[in-house]
């Protein structure tokens, strides 16, 4: 699975990205819900959230959702069994790259 940034990304990275009507939404909607802007950031935060004890799934969801707060993450992402402190810490250090990150171009 790929995060709306991961995705964002690769298709950046197309030489030839096709002109058709699915390639143009689907860019249109990863540069409007694309939390992380370069490849290192996108990297860095999903491997933030090691397997186990995050899913796959639970990873993406977290760096698309971005939530600020534990509580918020769990309300959002009910399958996540980490204790409350623990993913607080993880969410601190996404929203601090997050902030730390350039701005898109």
């Amino acid at each position: 699975m790929l995060s709306i940034s991961e995705v964002k990304l690769v298709l950046e990275s197309l030489d030839n990205p096709p002109d058709n009507a699915v390639y143009n939404k689907t860019k249109e909607y990863v540069d409007t819900f694309a939390r992380f802007y370069d490849h290192e950031t996108a990297f860095n935060v999903r491997s933030g959230f090691p397997n186990p004890p995050f899913q796959f799934f639970e990873q993406v969801q977290l760096v698309n959702l971005c939530p600020m707060e534990a509580e918020e993450a769990k309300a959002l992402i009910p399958s996540i069994q980490v204790e409350d402190d623990q993913l607080q810490q993880y969410l601190d250090d996404m929203t601090r790259a997050r902030k730390a990150q350039q701005p898109p171009a």
